[in-house]
């Protein structure tokens, strides 16, 4: 069966676990999204929902 690659935007929302010292830092580092975010970071987010979704690609994949 064929497989397609769909490139798409939406509006999003997510939780994820971080570890830090306290709430400030934790926010810090979510938004800063560096490598001290991904070491700190328990797990991938768990997507809780999605909407608005707009697909501008579809491609299959070879």
């Amino acid at each position: 069966m064929p497989r397609y690659k769909i490139h798409y935007t939406a509006d999003i929302w997510e939780t994820v676990i971080v570890e830090a010292e306290n709430k400030k830092k934790a926010q810090l580092l979510f938004e800063t999204h560096d490598d001290d975010y991904f070491e700190a970071r328990e797990d991938e987010p768990d997507q809780m929902g999605m909407e608005n979704i707009k697909v501008d690609i579809v491609e299959e994949l070879k």
